[in-house]
């Protein structure tokens, strides 16, 4: 139905905005109230999967690539509300990346856009083409680390760009190439 889309769709848009609120150092009210709309906004992502999965059938639910996007992003979802109320006053930084996945789900709003599905195929298509140049410049950077490694060792004293290991070799050698 289109109005039942057009409220998931207004509940993808309010979840970006929540997770946009989301920062370091957020009073404990807000931090609660962000927190309430984030658990009763993934119960209703979870419903709408629920709906979805009844109201298609599961065999053509499974056809649809962005469906199985969709349940993967919302199953994630209930593992870091699951988490969190596990560890209630500990701050879990994988529950973030978690929250974090969930951004993705914005991009349900242009699935029905055929530009927009024409530009995510150009990219789609340009980063694989990408892949052998971004191979290459990898040895190069493997290769140069391993000079400098092995020129410059214990010759630098700064403590974050050095060739003191092939970390910290690695790393300013990565700095100097991008400048």
């Amino acid at each position: 139905q289109p109005i039942v889309q057009m409220f998931f769709y207004f509940c993808i848009i309010l979840n970006s905005i929540i997770l946009m609120l989301d920062r370091v150092d957020v009073p404990a009210s807000e931090s609660h109230v962000l927190e309430s709309i984030n658990s009763i906004l993934v119960c209703l992502f979870a419903f709408e999967m629920v709906l979805l999965i009844f109201g298609v059938g599961v065999v053509t639910f499974v056809k649809d690539v962005m469906n199985i996007f969709d349940c993967l992003i919302v199953l994630i979802s209930l593992i870091e509300l699951i988490v969190k109320q596990a560890k209630k006053n500990s701050s879990n930084s994988i529950a973030s990346i978690f929250r974090m996945l969930r951004v993705f789900r914005i991009f349900k709003l242009f699935r029905k856009y055929q530009n927009f599905q024409i530009i995510m195929e150009s990219i789609l298509h340009t980063v694989k083409r990408m892949v052998d140049y971004l191979l290459v410049f990898i040895i190069f950077i493997y290769m140069y680390t391993l000079l400098g490694y092995s020129c410059f060792h214990d010759t630098i004293s700064d403590k974050v760009f050095n060739f003191d290991s092939f970390i910290s070799s690695f790393v300013s050698v990565f700095h100097i190439i991008i400048g």
